[in-house]
């Protein structure tokens, strides 16, 4: 038999009626890449189960040579058998140092959370991994095991989770728990919580906010907490957390749809204007009836990271701004000399051709836009 040596493979499948007996020739080529250094398989949207899932993790058991490897599998039809053999897989490949997991909307549970831990806990060198296990039937318990399993990745540096799911942090205690279990992930750069829509809820946030490490060498922090009822209190917790992450250099909230109202987007805004070593920043905080008061506390911020801020996207849309608003936001982008990229949105407000003009003469003198 033939050994083939590739260094990078990518297949897209996606919608393509692929079932368990279609896998069978894509198993049997993939024995045969046992070279191969960077693996990309998309197969979203299709039906398969935990027969075909399984041929194809066990194919990679003979490519231990991989060091990036990606593997899509949203809305099929994955079970926790299928987690126990890819967590078996991982073991093999002991060089891998990026994996990219898409498993959202299957049928995973908190056993098959629990084996996928186990197979990540003994890659030594992992480093960058990103996890969607959104809208499948892992409770609390599957993930607090995951992440457990995470504390034995010393050197892991980024983590995406993205957790959508109602059941998964919706008590008290569960919060806390995984907000302690991170803390032991020491060494990360780059953390993404990506749990809206209703994942999370108001008091809760504040908790696991205020439970959150610290993380010392921290640059990159995005929370995606969209429709999850922040409120003011919510954003106010937020802020006190972001006022400890001083060392950021990208910072992402998206927070549409959460009712934090002035204050809380005022003390938001106060506290990234703390970060002075932030380059891109990304706020969306639409549908938060957010009025001229919180336009004038971003204005500050954006005033005070002027030297450092290089990419900017605001969404204040659905937020009854009025020109006032956008004319003090023109005033304070026309201090940020430095801005190479840029995006606002205020539809659905209450800016005339007074405020727009005003507005865009305020950037019209960022220059390095490109």
């Amino acid at each position: 038999m033939i050994k083939h040596s590739v260094y990078g493979f990518l297949l897209t499948k996606r919608k393509s009626n692929i079932r368990d007996e279609g896998i069978f020739s894509l198993g049997s080529a993939l024995q045969k890449l046992v070279n191969i250094n960077c693996l990309e398989l998309n197969l979203n949207y299709n039906f398969i189960g935990s027969c075909g899932a399984y041929i194809i993790t066990s194919a990679l058991a003979n490519n231990t040579k991989i060091y990036s490897l990606g593997l899509s599998f949203i809305e099929n039809k994955i079970t926790d058998e299928t987690l126990f053999a890819l967590g078996t897989t991982l073991l093999e490949c002991k060089y891998i140092y990026s994996l990219r997991l898409f498993l959202g909307d299957n049928r995973i549970c908190q056993i098959g959370a629990y084996n996928l831990g186990l197979g990540l806990a003994k890659i030594p060198n992992l480093k960058i991994l990103k996890l969607t296990l959104r809208d499948n039937q892992i409770v609390s318990k599957g993930i607090q095991d995951l992440v457990q399993a995470l504390q034995q990745c010393s050197q892991l540096l980024n983590l995406e989770l993205i957790l959508w799911n109602g059941q998964i942090l919706n008590t008290q205690e569960k919060i806390i728990k995984f907000s302690s279990q991170l803390a032991k992930c020491t060494e990360i750069q780059t953390l993404i919580l990506n749990s809206g829509w209703k994942t999370l809820l108001g008091e809760n946030i504040k908790l696991l906010v205020d439970d959150l490490p610290e993380f010392k060498n921290l640059n990159c922090l995005q929370f995606n907490l969209i429709q999850s009822h922040l409120h003011q209190l919510g954003a106010q917790a937020l802020a006190c957390y972001l006022k400890k992450q001083l060392k950021l250099t990208k910072l992402e909230l998206i927070l549409s749809g959460n009712e934090i109202q002035e204050i809380g987007a005022s003390e938001l805004f106060q506290a990234i204007g703390t970060i002075k070593t932030i380059q891109q920043l990304e706020i969306s905080v639409g549908q938060n009836n957010i009025k001229n008061e919180g336009v004038v506390a971003l204005n500050k911020t954006l005033c005070l990271l002027s030297n450092t801020l290089k990419v900017l996207t605001v969404q204040l849309d659905f937020n009854q701004k009025s020109d006032e608003g956008a004319i003090k936001l023109g005033k304070a982008l026309s201090k940020c000399q430095n801005l190479t990229h840029l995006e606002i949105d205020l539809s659905e407000n209450q800016i005339s051709d007074i405020g727009i003009s005003s507005l865009s003469l305020g950037f019209s003198n960022c220059s390095q836009i490109v």
